[in-house]
This record gives C-alpha cells, sequence and structure tokens, in this order.
C-alpha cells in the first residue's frame, strides 16, 4: 500500500506544478461483476458431497466516492477513492445432481489512479487500481473465506464530459492477484484461484 501512494505521489507532484486545471468530485453507479473461479471445487461438508462452479452470469452491485483530476494539455491524472459492493454466483450441485445457486458479496474500497488522453470531450483512460477487501458475505453452508486484505489489477474505458460539470465514464476493471489463498468449508480448507472482474458504469459530478 505504501509503495502505491509513493508511486502516486511521484506521478501527482509534476502534474500539479505544470496543471491547467485541477479538479474535484464525487462519482458513482453501478457496477456488474461474476466469479472467475479456476476450477471446479469438490467439497465435503460431514457426510455430503458437493461440487461448486463460478458462473459467468453478472451480479449487479453499485459503487461512490470521491475523485481529483489533473490536467496537461492532452493528458489527465486522476486519483479516486471509490466504495464498491460486488459479487457474483456459484452453482452448488449435490451428489444426486440437484442445484443451487448460491451468492458471494464483496465489500470493498478501490483506489484507482487512471491516466487520461484527451480527445474533446472525450477521454481514454487506463491505469492500476488497488483493492481493499472490508468484508464479505456469502449463502455457502459453513463458509469462511481466506481473502487477501489488499489486491492489485486494472481499470480500463472510455469517458466523456459534459457541460463542465458531468462526466460519465463506461470502464472494465480486471484483476492481477487473486482475491484469496482459498475458502473453508465444513471445517476443511481448499485452494482456490477467485477472481472478481467487473463493467463499472459511473455518473460524476465535478464540484
Amino acid at each position: 500500500m505504501k509503495k502505491y501512494f509513493a508511486f502516486f505521489l511521484v506521478l501527482m507532484l509534476p502534474m500539479m506544478a505544470h496543471a491547467q486545471f485541477l479538479k474535484f468530485g464525487i462519482r458513482g453507479g453501478l457496477n456488474t461483476s461474476h466469479l472467475n473461479l479456476d476450477k471446479k471445487l469438490v467439497v465435503t461438508p460431514g457426510s455430503e458431497e458437493y461440487v461448486l462452479e463460478g458462473l459467468k452470469d453478472a451480479t449487479y452491485g453499485f459503487h461512490f466516492g470521491a475523485f481529483m483530476r489533473v490536467k496537461v494539455a492532452m493528458l489527465s491524472l486522476q486519483p479516486e477513492l471509490i466504495f464498491t459492493s460486488t459479487g457474483g454466483e456459484v452453482k452448488v450441485t449435490d451428489i444426486n445432481g440437484v442445484e443451487d445457486i448460491k451468492n458471494m458479496n464483496f465489500n470493498r474500497v478501490n483506489v484507482p489512479l487512471l491516466v487520461g488522453l484527451n480527445i474533446g470531450p472525450l477521454r481514454l483512460h487506463g491505469g492500476p487500481v488497488g483493492t481493499f477487501t472490508i468484508s464479505s458475505t456469502s449463502d455457502l453452508f459453513n463458509y469462511e473465506d481466506n481473502l487477501k486484505a489488499a489486491t492489485f489489477g486494472y481499470q480500463a474505458g472510455i469517458g466523456i464530459d459534459l457541460l463542465k460539470k458531468i462526466t460519465f465514464d463506461v470502464r472494465h476493471e480486471g484483476n492481477l492477484s487473486k482475491l484469496g489463498s482459498g475458502v473453508t468449508i465444513g471445517g476443511q480448507d481448499f485452494t482456490l484461484d477467485t477472481r472478481n472482474p467487473q463493467w463499472i458504469f459511473s455518473l460524476g459530478l465535478f464540484f
């Protein structure tokens, strides 16, 4: 985390010294996500046996937070601090072939650092994002997660600025590291590479 913010300061200071404008704002909106599991997982809590499989169907969440934008010529730098509610679905199949859908949800703080190329009102942007998990819940039986406190990924997308006060973004967020080392179900530990990519649709307002 310290390295992340040190990198942020190294980029920010030269741009702020030559900034054509510096703006602050708030933004929020809708995000869609799913869970990527690296494999089907067979678990045996008690005398039962189940197969767990991540689904590609979209799960809807929300986000809100604050951002700052520094612009120099056609380039901009935009750090953000965003609370995000996201998640995904897991298909659970028992030994008799009966299927059930369970939900996994994550509350986390995202800290993107986006570099943008401004072409008129349009903005192409992308950059790294640090993710800090606050809490998680799941419908899975006797479930405990082994999530990392912080993971890293990227965001990339396109935005448009309207009326000097409004900005709208569409982004994709991917994971460069897995969410955790695995899960504990029914008292047993299972290794699982879980990732949670998402699409982000966001409306922002400048102060």
